[in-house]
């Protein structure tokens, strides 16, 4: 099995550790981005953003609950780009980036969606070639993986939800806006000299 392959049967457990390497190193270090004056305007930029990704991945999670690997869904948020989540992620990454107001922070951020996710993305849509075949690769044709292409947004006016599946996402949201508020925890307690060392 290569590489490339094995990368989505570990994505959980890469992504747990590295969330706790982050933790740790907001904890252990003290390496800010932003001048005090401008620290407190874009730690609210970050929020907007986090904000973005939740609705964001509720969006996309509605049309996708129940469907996954069934059938190709091209609708919503998959009619202008094929991986609508993993997008706003990267949202959700920035608006903590930017909320945390960290160097190291930001810099292991970017180094992980970089060179991490990108694998996934190709891993996955590998096998979504093979499980769903030629109107998949049609439906790869149309719509852009990445970079979304607005023009091509597609709504149907009615739209079967699985709503056991998709009630389950509500708790994997609201991580954004409580990650906000405890990196304004953080900064309290830094600021209040109630931290360990920092480098």
């Amino acid at each position: 099995m290569s590489l490339v392959a094995r990368f989505p049967r570990h994505r959980i457990l890469v992504s747990r550790f590295f969330g706790l390497a982050l933790v740790a190193l907001l904890i252990f270090t003290d390496k800010p981005l932003f001048s005090p004056a401008t620290a407190q305007t874009v730690r609210w930029v970050g929020f907007v953003l986090l904000l973005v990704a939740a609705f964001g991945r509720l969006w996309s999670l509605q049309y996708l609950a129940g469907f996954k690997s069934r059938k190709v869904v091209s609708d919503g948020p998959y009619s202008i780009v094929r991986n609508p989540l993993y997008l706003f992620s990267f949202a959700g990454a920035a608006g903590l980036a930017l909320s945390a107001n960290h160097a190291g922070f930001l810099a292991a951020l970017l180094l992980a969606y970089l060179l991490y996710y990108p694998f996934v993305v190709i891993s996955e849509e590998r096998g979504l070639r093979q499980i769903l075949g030629q109107e998949y690769l049609e439906y790869c044709q149309r719509v852009p993986r990445f970079i979304p292409r607005f023009s091509g947004f597609s709504e149907p006016e009615n739209y079967e939800i699985r709503a056991a599946r998709f009630s389950r996402n509500y708790l994997e949201v609201v991580w954004f806006p409580l990650s906000w508020m405890v990196l304004q925890w953080l900064e309290t307690a830094r600021a209040a000299g109630q931290l360990p060392l920092r480098f």
